[in-house]
Order: structure tokens, then sequence, then C-alpha cells
């Protein structure tokens, strides 16, 4: 799984890295870079919240599912 991590990785990277060269398609790859960007930080924050709350408060969070609709 790790292996096939890494290989999808790279062959992302070389993709976007053709895409950016692009003049044509330069704000496309933009927008997507940054919009992956935007759901990576939310999806950070959440779990860390969520990690705050079990560690270091010393919560009982297996009801927190119930609750994610709120994201």
């Amino acid at each position: 799984m790790v292996v096939f991590t890494i290989w999808v990785g790279i062959q992302v990277f070389a993709s976007l890295k053709l895409l950016w060269s692009e003049s044509k398609t330069h704000l496309s790859t933009l927008i997507l870079l940054s919009f992956t960007l935007i759901l990576l930080s939310f999806t950070f924050f959440v779990l860390l919240q969520f990690s705050i709350i079990a560690y270091l408060l010393g919560k009982d969070i297996t009801p927190v599912p119930c609750y994610s609709l709120v994201y």
C-alpha cells in the first residue's frame, strides 16, 4: 500500500508539473492546487480538533462522528 501511494504521488506530481508548464492549463492547475490545499488543510484541522479533544482534554469522542454533519 505504501509503495502504491508513493507511485501514485509520483505520477500525480509529474502530471501536475506538465500541466503547470503549459500556459493554456496554468490557471486551471493553480485553481486545482488551491482547492486541494484548502481541502487538505480543512481535513487536517478537523482531525487536529478531534485529537485535542480526545487526548489533551481526555474526553470520550465515540459519539463525535454522529455530529460531523456540521462540517
